[in-house]
């Protein structure tokens, strides 16, 4: 079983019927009344520290001059601060699937390993090799679709 928590959000959005099961946390960011989110994960620990380095990368202070913490809420209200919250399966669905939404040119690893029939080891390999183009762990359809129309060298898999 392929551990939850390694899955990308379209891997999640793939796997839904289990990856609605998960508890979910959100990292957003408050600044002079407007909340933007920043990520939504399945990892408790990934979400704080994201929340924390963003903070202390920032390096905000409170009212009292001391560091601020993930989740505080007395900074002034023209300084950014970062929260860390468990959200609902529905929330965390929407958030993925607007994500996904913004890039619909861009496939999963496992998805690209379908269309190509090879394993995802050797899409991985592709991509370390500069032979598919990919933006994180997604890879771009296009480039997926042009290794189909090429054909491949004698005794070469995709």
């Amino acid at each position: 079983m392929i551990d939850p928590i390694k899955l990308t959000g379209a891997e999640h959005l793939e796997d839904w019927e289990n990856s609605q099961f998960l508890t979910w946390w959100a990292v957003d960011k408050y600044k002079q009344g407007e909340i933007t989110r920043l990520c939504v994960t399945c990892d408790e620990r990934y979400a704080k520290e994201k929340a924390t380095n963003l903070v202390s990368g920032m390096n905000l202070t409170n009212y009292c001059g001391e560091d601020a913490e993930w989740g505080e809420y007395d900074l002034p209200e023209e300084v950014p601060f970062f929260r860390c919250m468990i959200i609902s399966a529905e929330e965390a669905h929407d958030y993925l699937q607007g994500i996904q939404g913004d890039h619909p040119d861009l496939i999963t690893q496992k998805a690209a390993a379908e269309l190509l029939g090879v394993s995802k080891g050797r899409v991985s390999q592709l991509v370390k090799s500069g032979q598919l183009e990919s933006c994180g762990r997604l890879v771009y359809r296009a480039s997926v679709e042009a290794r189909l129309e090429s054909e491949p060298k004698a005794g070469r898999p995709w």
